[in-house]
């Protein structure tokens, strides 16, 4: 399952959904006004891989947590664009990806 990031808009979440791609938004898990880490956080303990347009504070973040010797559940990070360009190109690098183990898998779409 998928994790949007506060950045990046709701209005995908169903747009990966119906390209088989379950997705859940911040907004939808009460998780507003959460700082990267906690976000981080709560996808792992949930499983889930977090989509986000932050690359500087996430790729960062996924430096730590290897450094820590913590892991997470995946992160695709992407620019700003729109939604349907957006879900083509998430929904390519995880199709490009599906072989591949997610945990610790940070992936640009």
């Amino acid at each position: 399952m998928l994790y949007l990031d506060e950045d990046v808009a709701a209005v995908l979440a169903p747009m990966l959904a119906a390209r088989g791609y379950p997705t859940t938004t911040t907004l939808a898990e009460g998780r507003t006004g959460s700082t990267d880490r906690e976000q981080l956080e709560f996808a792992t303990r949930r499983g889930l891989v977090l989509v986000t347009h932050n690359i500087a504070d996430f790729a960062v973040l996924a430096k730590r947590f290897a450094a820590d010797g913590r892991h997470h559940t995946g992160m695709i990070v992407c620019p700003r664009r729109p939604p349907r360009e957006l879900a083509d190109r998430i929904s390519a690098v995880l199709h490009d990806a599906r072989d591949r183990p997610r945990d610790d898998l940070l992936l640009f779409a």
